[in-house]
């Protein structure tokens, strides 16, 4: 007798985005990249720009707000305390976006980053060295979730390719803060600080992924470390407090 049980849809709720418009302009699915869960409530985003709270228990929805325009889609929030934090455009960097976050406060939802300000003096649009600004819409899109940290009150946030991907020629220049994590506050989007784990990045290296927290012994000195697997083959460790360079290793299999 097999012990297997299936899985039991509770229920379903469909924000009913228009998926021709997904598929065709914003060249994504109208799927997102996962929900929030806080307390009775799933907090869940629409590609089309609305955020959603739903009782996880019944799947109505309380309440719904517009946070961005249809044509910059949202995707995967991130909560944190009474705020939801929210990545930038589900567009590819290489559509000539430009990256920030948000948190949804009121209608439009109040900037919480944005990679490129030239107000934030960690921004990084200094080391675009084309002299005609290409870092306004030099993409470094952030499409999925970061990673909270409450002992000190950051989030670590993977960051996506330059804009043109393929070709650097047309970005010289480190091009800050693409294929980098980013320390960020969430109370007022500054950057805490920030590591490029490839500069100029013309392999189109989306360092979107996950970023996990831990806490280990390095040379016998316990140390907070955020730790990354990156695109260009090096699994990264990293001083989440400062963002120093702790290690690196080779995941080639050659």
């Amino acid at each position: 007798m097999s012990l297997r049980q299936e899985g039991v849809i509770k229920w379903k709720m469909d924000p009913g985005t228009d998926r021709t418009w997904a598929g065709d302009v914003a060249a994504a699915a109208s799927n997102n990249r996962g929900v929030a869960l806080w307390k009775d409530k799933v907090i869940s985003i629409s590609l089309d720009g609305r955020m959603f709270s739903i009782n996880k228990a019944t799947g109505e929805v309380v309440w719904e707000r517009k946070i961005a325009d249809p044509a910059i889609g949202r995707r995967s929030p991130l909560r944190r305390s009474s705020s939801a934090i929210l990545p930038s455009s589900a567009l590819r960097g290489e559509f000539g976006i430009r990256a920030s976050s948000r948190r949804p406060t009121s209608t439009p939802a109040r900037r919480v980053a944005h990679l490129h300000d030239p107000g934030n003096r960690r921004a990084g649009n200094e080391t675009w060295k084309d002299g005609k600004e290409r870092w306004k819409h030099g993409g470094a899109s952030i499409w999925e979730t970061a990673t909270y940290d409450p002992d000190t009150d950051t989030f670590y946030q993977g960051i996506g390719n330059a804009g043109p991907d393929w070709d650097a020629e047309y970005r010289p220049g480190d091009n800050k803060w693409a294929a980098s994590v980013l320390a960020i506050s969430p109370n007022d989007g500054k950057i805490k600080w920030g590591y490029q784990y490839t500069p100029n990045d013309p392999y189109d290296y989306d360092e979107i992924s996950e970023h996990q927290i831990i806490n280990a012994k390095v040379n016998g000195e316990d140390r907070k470390l955020v730790v990354h697997a990156a695109r260009n083959g090096f699994f990264y460790t990293l001083d989440r407090i400062n963002g120093s360079f702790v290690a690196a290793s080779s995941m080639s299999t050659s």
